[in-house]
């Protein structure tokens, strides 16, 4: 009679230490900081990410949510895949990944919309020789 409950009380504990172990593994494997233009670091929002994706998709005609949503999905677990927790990765970094993802899921309208959009909002160069920024 003692050992039904024994057996409960070892898959109960052995369930709740694997949910503990997956926890653990999403947090040290998801992006925590992105690195700015401007060299300051700051945290990374998906929240931001799903907004940018929501309004050129939206901005090309697509209105389905569920597709914005798919897009992020891919979009974070990319990021998830290639920077692993440990590795901060940029801006540009990000757009790429983006923009890759829109190809891959044959929205190249969206993409090209998603390039042209960022490309105007990064600074322009003004032309004069920087210092400082070398080897």
């Amino acid at each position: 009679m003692n050992q039904p409950a024994t057996n409960l009380n070892q898959k109960t504990s052995a369930t709740s230490s694997q949910d503990i172990g997956d926890a653990v593994w999403d947090f040290m494997t998801t992006i925590k900081s992105v690195k700015k233009r401007s060299g300051e670091s700051q945290s990374f929002d998906i929240e931001k990410l799903k907004r940018s994706i929501g309004q050129v998709m939206q901005a090309s005609g697509m209105k389905n949510q569920d597709k914005v949503n798919k897009v992020t999905s891919q979009v974070n677990s990319r990021l998830r895949k290639i920077y692993n927790g440990h590795t901060e990765p940029n801006t540009g970094d990000i757009r790429e990944i983006v923009t890759m993802t829109f190809i891959d899921n044959n929205y190249v309208h969206v993409a090209k919309k998603y390039t042209i959009f960022k490309q105007r909002l990064a600074p322009a160069s003004d032309g004069k020789a920087r210092y400082g920024q070398g080897v």
